[in-house]
């Protein structure tokens, strides 16, 4: 049996509408068969302007059902955070359209667009209308069109002007109920964007001045900001960081042509006021977007994470002087750079715990990579499990050093455990739903399998189970006492 889904003819539907304006009628017929847009024309009563007016059909199916929203040939798309309020000019003088929220596309009436100049103004909150208007008939010829308006401040004294980056694209839609398009079918859309995006790809917390605003703006990690008032190829930024109990400070010039990746360097003079201070490079990238935004992530190469309970220290291993100490309870990653001349190059280090030695050289490079490395310090070996994945940004990569075994109870009792043929050691007790690291000894390639072992007991009594190897992944079923218990 089977079934035949194919439909050879879909059945017309259309949507009858009539448009009157005093005693000029439109009247057309929108096919809503699927979603698309359309052009129609449309009779008016202004003798100033010769040519028809246009209007588009935007039919979208949301949530199962067909909504079709009639509106004007432009549309303006505020990329802002705060709304933009918007003029057009009639009989010489300019009148208010209406507030394009952010994120929002903002229909204009088609009253407002059929001027003789075709001009529209900006103007944000707290700054005066734009010196210069935006044409948007201009798009027609060049498909894309781009420019930026200035704003200027309400009080000179105040502030630097607003920037607004222009956006304007034209698009081909269907002329009345055909599936053509002819040269006058056309919609354009005005996206507004800011000149400068900043992003704080670090842990702590961005502070940011622009030229020109007094205001402080403060970035928690992971957010985004726009700088509207920074023109680019002129304007600085004064940035801040709050990081080991110091203050860090940068003032950057925006280039107009930078390269995608830069550094971007930051000073502390409290220690040391009268030296050479100490400094922090984070690196910078800039993403160029289509409507002139530069876009800048400031991070870090590296966050290193311990979570070993010990205290330890890392070394560069092309650049020994570059050595950070990792306390054993940090609160927060810690942020290992470089000098300029090795900042985009293949790192390596070595670790130590507190004051022992160093380890074998390992990489830092490889993200999604994992393994070991020994420690040794006071005559005992550490094993330390190094991961290394990237952030959500792929711009840095996060270490994460913890113990290679971790002993994990999940009894409904505290249990002892000890490695086999080192009976010097204390028991380590682990308490219910608890866990501990676990720092065996006889780990090296000297030792035989049958060293690398521990037993384990219930806590407060002294009969233990059969030895455990831990170097491989086991189940095992193990009897204390008439007490069942499951390993796993």
């Amino acid at each position: 049996m089977s079934v035949n889904l194919r439909q050879n003819k879909i059945t017309e539907r259309s949507l009858k509408i009539k448009i009157q304006e005093n005693n000029n009628i439109t009247e057309f017929s929108l096919p809503i068969v699927k979603a698309d847009k359309r052009f129609f024309n449309i009779k008016h009563k202004l003798n100033t302007v010769n040519e028809p007016w246009g209007l588009v059909t935007d039919t979208q199916v949301i949530d199962g059902s067909m909504v079709v929203t009639l509106r004007s040939v432009v549309q303006i798309h505020n990329h802002f955070n705060e709304s933009i309020f918007l003029y057009y000019k009639k009989q010489g003088k300019l009148k208010m359209i209406g507030k394009a929220k952010p994120n929002k596309p903002f229909n204009l009436p088609v009253h407002s667009i059929y001027t003789q100049t075709k001009e529209i103004f900006f103007c944000p909150e707290k700054y005066q209308i734009c010196i210069k208007p935006f044409i948007w008939k201009d798009i027609q010829p060049v498909m894309n069109l781009r420019a930026l308006l200035q704003c200027p401040p309400n009080q000179v004294e105040d502030k630097d002007p607003f920037f607004i980056q222009i956006l304007g694209v034209m698009e081909h839609i269907y002329f009345e109920h055909t599936d053509r398009y002819l040269m006058s079918s056309n919609c354009y859309n005005i996206h507004l964007y800011p000149t400068v995006i900043l992003v704080n790809a670090l842990p702590v917390n961005l502070n940011c001045i622009m030229q020109g605003d007094s205001e402080l703006k403060t970035l928690t990690p992971g957010e985004k900001i726009n700088l509207p008032i920074v023109e680019i190829g002129y304007s600085c930024l004064t940035l801040q960081i709050k990081y080991l109990d110091k203050y860090w400070d940068c003032k950057c010039t925006i280039e107009e042509h930078p390269d995608e990746f830069s550094i971007w360097s930051f000073s502390n003079n409290e220690d040391k006021p009268d030296t050479k201070a100490n400094v922090i490079n984070f690196g910078i990238r800039t993403e160029f977007h289509e409507g002139g935004t530069h876009i800048k992530t400031l991070y870090c190469p590296l966050w290193m994470i311990n979570k070993t309970g010990r205290i330890l220290t890392y070394k560069a291993a092309d650049d020994e002087e570059n050595m950070l100490q990792h306390s054993s309870n940090p609160t927060e990653p810690l942020m290992w750079s470089f000098k300029k001349k090795i900042f985009f190059a293949n790192k390596r280090a070595y670790v130590k715990i507190d004051s022992g030695l160093w380890s074998d050289r390992f990489s830092l490079d490889v993200a999604g990579s994992s393994g070991s490395i020994l420690c040794k310090t006071n005559n005992i070996l550490y094993q330390i499990g190094v991961h290394i994945q990237l952030t959500n940004n792929s711009l840095t990569k996060q270490v994460t050093l913890s113990p290679f075994y971790i002993a994990s109870n999940q009894c409904p009792f505290a249990i002892d455990f000890q490695e086999v043929n080192q009976e010097q050691n204390s028991w380590i007790k682990v308490d219910s739903n608890g866990c501990m690291p676990f720092w065996p000894q006889n780990i090296t390639d000297k030792h035989n399998l049958t060293d690398k072992l521990f037993v384990v007991r219930i806590f407060g009594t002294s009969d233990t189970s059969t030895p455990l190897p831990y170097y491989k992944s086991r189940s095992d079923l193990i009897r204390l006492r008439n007490k069942v218990i499951y390993f796993f």
